[in-house]
């Protein structure tokens, strides 16, 4: 990391978590021995991981110094600032330029405005998130190349076994932007749950003619809709609110979200229901989600949703003397005059890639694997009768095993279930056209 006995504030927060049983050295000679194992990772790629993530920790110690009119901002010397643009491979003053100023075009003219102390922080926390995020992708691309399956000339393209693990739904002390990301991707997930377990299944029975009585279930489908919908929802309230020209507050964002939703049921704010005390006004609102109520508060909303990775980050990496890092930042490549498009919010961009997700799955076939808390815990040995039935009832995993039993659990396509029992093909008529099926209907009629 070029500085001895460094401390580096990315790795530090209001308390420090040790884990007396971890010992953070062995656990990286591990990643080093697991990079190793993987053929796609070169030595050079190993190097270039490390280097980025000490980068990133170098970034996050640079301070600002700002001007006597409070206006504009300039870096503080500093080893750290030194040693990130060693790191990124990219000049010394072209980091410091692109930290403090931005470069916008209007039109055909291209001028460039200074940043504050608190525009520079939050521009220089985007860009460190963004590197490591882009690292994190590279590697992840790594990985599957490595895992990917390659046909040769006779061969069909190959199956895909994917694994999807994702935080499970969030309730804490203080929920912020990132726990409504959270519980909104198990709320979609939650409603692919639904439709292809409950709502399809019982649908096919019902084509079919097979006598069925209805299993009742909770769709949230209107949940779903009231977080995503393209207007009169809660990323639309965000989105709107970030668009609008002048300072976009939290207060502005809450209102827009009572004025849509304020005749929806799962939504609720203190101006909604003032009898509500549990709620702070112009704070905080409540989403009623399918695992249970959640209060958010808003303070923080809309500056995370905007992008405030400029386009002067992505130039800047990607003319790094890296070519690594800069394939990583293709973007960077446009020329100012060529950006003409505002760029996508982060809660757009969320919803975006998890509507792209449940596409991706909708085209697979799924197996779940639901985890169940014994308690809030973490402790061994404690089971929590309530926390467990709580979570039983809002997986709707009571629906999904009344599906089951009284409808029909195994599922094979008939193909499948010939070249299972191919010993029975030889005696086939393979003139007819639904072999498959008949073959299916052959083997049956033998049990």
């Amino acid at each position: 990391l070029c500085i001895v006995n460094a401390t580096f504030l990315f790795c530090f927060s209001d308390f420090i978590v040790k884990i007396a049983s971890i010992d953070d050295a062995d656990w990286r000679n591990q990643v080093n021995l697991a990079f190793r194992a993987v053929p796609t990772f070169k030595e050079e790629d190993e190097k270039f991981i490390w280097t980025v993530i000490a980068s990133v920790l170098h970034l996050g110690n640079i301070e600002f110094v700002p001007s006597a009119d409070q206006e504009n901002c300039s870096v503080k010397p500093s080893d750290d600032a030194v040693w990130a643009a060693k790191l990124l491979e990219v000049s010394e003053n072209d980091l410091w330029q692109a930290l403090c100023y931005r470069v916008v075009a209007a039109r055909s003219e291209v001028m460039r405005t200074g940043h504050n102390v608190e525009t520079a922080q939050r521009g220089k926390d985007a860009l460190a998130k963004a590197i490591y995020e882009r690292l994190f992708c590279w590697i992840i691309a790594k990985v599957n190349e490595a895992l990917a399956f390659s046909p040769g000339i006779n061969q069909k393209s190959g199956s895909v076994i994917g694994v999807l693990d994702i935080y499970g739904f969030e309730i804490f002390q203080e929920n912020s932007f990132e726990q409504f990301c959270i519980n909104y991707c198990n709320e979609k997930l939650q409603q692919l749950f639904i439709n292809l377990v409950l709502k399809q299944e019982q649908e096919e029975y019902q084509r079919e003619g097979i006598s069925w009585q209805e299993i009742k279930y909770f769709n949230n489908k209107v949940i779903c809709d009231m977080i995503e919908k393209p207007s009169r929802s809660i990323i639309a309230s965000l989105d709107d609110a970030c668009k609008s020209p002048g300072e976009v507050t939290d207060k502005m964002v809450l209102e827009s979200m009572n004025e849509h939703l304020k005749e929806n049921p799962y939504f609720k704010t203190r101006a909604i229901d003032e009898a509500d005390k549990s709620l702070q006004f112009q704070i905080d609102f409540r989403i009623k989600h399918y695992a249970g109520d959640v209060n958010y508060c808003i303070l923080g909303f809309s500056e995370k949703n905007k992008d405030p990775l400029f386009q002067d980050f992505k130039r800047l990496l990607f003319n790094s003397k890296n070519p690594l890092l800069s394939n990583l930042f293709p973007d960077g490549a446009m020329r100012i005059t060529e950006i003409t498009k505002r760029p996508q919010t982060s809660a757009s961009r969320f919803r975006d890639s998890m509507n792209r997700l449940v596409d991706i799955l909708t085209s697979k076939v799924p197996f779940y694997i639901r985890c169940i808390k014994p308690n809030d815990n973490m402790m061994p040995f404690l089971f929590d009768d309530n926390r467990v039935e709580h979570q039983i009832a809002y997986l709707g995993l009571i629906e999904n095993i009344r599906v089951r039993r009284a409808g029909f659990a195994y599922r094979i396509s008939y193909d499948r279930f010939i070249k299972r029992y191919v010993y029975y093909k030889a005696i086939f008529d393979f003139k007819l056209d639904n072999i498959f099926l008949y073959g299916t209907i052959f083997v049956l009629s033998l049990c």
